[in-house]
C-alpha cells in the first residue's frame, strides 16, 4: 500500500459532489443548514488531510483510521474510497472522511506519545492531552472541538 495513493483517494472522495437534493427539504433555510455543514466538513477534511500529508504517518496508520464511522468509508487499492450510506449520502460522506482522518491522526499521535514516554519517560501528561494539544496547534480550536473532543 502506498500512502500517497490513499491520500489522493481521500482527496478525490472529499472533492466529490454531495448530490444534495433541495427538493428533500421543507424550506430553503433547513436545506442551507445542511449545505453549510457539508461545506464545513469538506474544509475540515482538507485541513486534516494536509496535516497527514506533512506528517510521517505510514500507510498502515492511515488505513487503521478507516475503522472510524462504523467502517462505512473504505479504501480499496486500485479503486479508491467507497462509502456505504447510512441515511443520506450528502450529509454523511464528508463527515465520514473527517472521522476517518481524525481517527488516523489521533491514533498515530497517541502511539508516538506512548512510544516516546516508554523510551525516555520525560513526557508529561496523558496521550489524550498530547493529542488535543497537537490538534489545536496544527488544526485550530474549531476543528479540534468538532473531531477530537
Amino acid at each position: 500500500m502506498d500512502r500517497k495513493h490513499i491520500i489522493e483517494a481521500l482527496r478525490k472522495f472529499i472533492a466529490g459532489r454531495s448530490g444534495i437534493d433541495f427538493h428533500n427539504y421543507a424550506d430553503r433555510e433547513s436545506a442551507m443548514d445542511d449545505y453549510r455543514k457539508i461545506l464545513r466538513h469538506g474544509k475540515d477534511a482538507r485541513a486534516m488531510l494536509r496535516v497527514v500529508e506533512l506528517s510521517s504517518m505510514t500507510a498502515e496508520e492511515l488505513l487503521a483510521g478507516f475503522r472510524a464511522y462504523s467502517g462505512r468509508l473504505t479504501y480499496t487499492e486500485g479503486k479508491g474510497c467507497d462509502y456505504t450510506t447510512g441515511q443520506y449520502y450528502a450529509t454523511e460522506y464528508r463527515a465520514a472522511a473527517c472521522a476517518v482522518i481524525a481517527n488516523a491522526i489521533g491514533q498515530a499521535v497517541m502511539d508516538d506519545f506512548n512510544q516516546a514516554k516508554a523510551l525516555n519517560g520525560l513526557t508529561s501528561g496523558t496521550a489524550r492531552e498530547h493529542l488535543l494539544r497537537y490538534a489545536k496547534r496544527n488544526l485550530g480550536r474549531a476543528i479540534t472541538g468538532r473531531w477530537f473532543a
